[in-house]
């Protein structure tokens, strides 16, 4: 859909007010920074990504999770690509594991996000966060 939701660093999608090559700025800085984690860590990039985007945008909650999930395909490939050539990456495990998780998100995200208020899905994401933290220590 062309219009004012299509262009980055449009006012309504740009809160702080930051000129589009400054928005621009900041969601690279975003990317960087949660690239960076993500190869420390280990962590899903969407835990960071996604609180990130929605504290420098207007997007809404619908629009932050869609474009973290796109965000996340080019550093994906990458980090598969560097795992599997230190032979890091157990294959008959990993398969199923991204075929489930293609499945759990395509219907999560057809079937099931867009019937839930943006204000539950912000609070169980919230609520998601802490019990993984929890579960760290």
């Amino acid at each position: 859909r062309q219009g004012k939701d299509a262009r980055v660093g449009a006012s309504s999608d740009n809160k702080n007010g930051f000129p589009p090559a400054m928005h621009l700025m900041a969601m690279a800085g975003i990317g960087a920074t949660t690239g960076g984690i993500s190869g420390l860590f280990g962590v899903g990039g969407g835990s960071i990504t996604v609180p990130a985007v929605a504290l420098v945008s207007d997007f809404s909650h619908y629009k932050v999770l869609g474009t973290s999930l796109a965000a996340m395909i080019l550093p994906a490939m990458s980090g598969v690509a560097t795992h599997h050539q230190a032979g890091r990456v157990v294959w008959p495990v990993a398969l199923p594991l991204a075929a489930g998780s293609a499945i759990g998100c395509y219907l999560g995200g057809r079937h099931v996000a867009l019937r839930v208020d943006e204000d539950v899905l912000r609070i169980i994401f919230f609520g998601l966060m802490v019990g993984i933290g929890g579960r760290t220590f």
